[in-house]
């Protein structure tokens, strides 16, 4: 089977309707800004498998991460979409950015987790008494690393 180049890709996406074309992009990013609704379906239905597959290759395969960070890249796309400017940019790639640091703050977290759990099982905090004491001693350790 051939190969086919990103632009094919992009085309025969295109006319299937999973992307909007330019002109459509433009469109809906100004009444992304202006809080239509119609704009986040449109922009929902034609970008969710796209963002589903970015965050996929970003964050691993399974399903439920997968499902919080693309749940995260379109709560952070709702809080910014009155800043969107549709001549900085397509919704793809505004998107693709929104979906790169919803993937950063996953690993950022995950990191964390490990960390805090690396520092439990060494013995060097004692998890009982995290659970116990007040949220100044949570902040007073995460200084100390």
């Amino acid at each position: 089977m051939k190969r086919q180049s990103v632009w094919q890709r992009l085309c025969r996406q295109q006319r299937a309707g999973f992307v909007l074309s330019p002109e459509e992009q433009q469109d809906v990013g100004l009444r992304l800004r202006d809080g239509d609704r119609a704009a986040w379906a449109a922009l929902y239905e034609h970008y969710k498998i796209a963002v589903w597959r970015l965050t996929a290759r970003l964050v691993g395969n399974n399903s439920a991460i997968v499902a919080d960070v693309v749940q995260e890249v379109f709560l952070a796309a709702a809080g910014a979409a009155r800043r969107f400017d549709p001549e900085q940019g397509t919704l793809w790639s505004w998107l693709t950015g929104i979906t790169h640091r919803q993937a950063a703050n996953f690993w950022r977290k995950e990191e964390r987790a490990c960390r805090w759990k690396s520092l439990a099982e060494s013995g060097q905090i004692d998890v009982l008494q995290l659970f116990e004491s007040d949220d100044r001693f949570l902040f007073d350790t995460e200084q100390q690393e």
